[in-house]
């Protein structure tokens, strides 16, 4: 008896919960070299025109094998800023007004990724995230985007 309470339960249960919404999903950032060869973070071109303009709320760098925070910047509740694919964000950008945590030295070899935490007021099942995978490679520390998160080309 109890175990036919607890199947139907677990059955209705995403049904009671408000499936009529599309779940939110993430979508892909862009990382590349800024001016001053760091890297910088935007949003995906293809996914801002699918699902419009985002407002940014905050971005997050870590390492991906240690899961440490290399640097951090959140917007204070309340204030956000349209982030369109031609904002690109530089790693350790200094904006007095933004709330961040320093920045760690990002090292070549080493895959991080990147987390765009956004929010789409107008397109509630739009991407609330936009994340992607970059290394440093080599003496001059070229960005580069990869797919697995353990693995960085040398480029020595």
């Amino acid at each position: 008896m109890k175990l036919g309470v607890f199947l139907l339960l677990f059955l209705l249960l995403p049904a009671l919960a408000g499936s009529d919404r599309e779940p939110a999903r993430g979508a892909a950032a862009h990382v590349r070299a800024g001016v001053n060869g760091e890297p910088c973070f935007t949003v995906d071109a293809a996914s801002e025109r699918q699902d419009g303009t985002a407002q940014f709320r905050g971005l997050t760098v870590a390492d991906t094998i240690t899961h440490a925070t290399m640097w951090q910047m959140t917007l204070p509740s309340g204030r956000t800023f349209a982030m369109t694919h031609t904002i690109c964000i530089p790693y350790a950008g200094r904006v007095a007004a933004l709330p961040q945590t320093p920045a760690d030295e990002l090292l070549a070899g080493r895959a991080y990724q990147v987390t765009l935490a956004v929010r789409n007021w107008d397109h509630p099942a739009a991407p609330r995230a936009y994340t992607a995978t970059f290394c440093l490679v080599g003496p001059a520390r070229a960005v580069t985007v990869v797919r697995d998160r353990q693995i960085c080309p040398s480029g020595n």
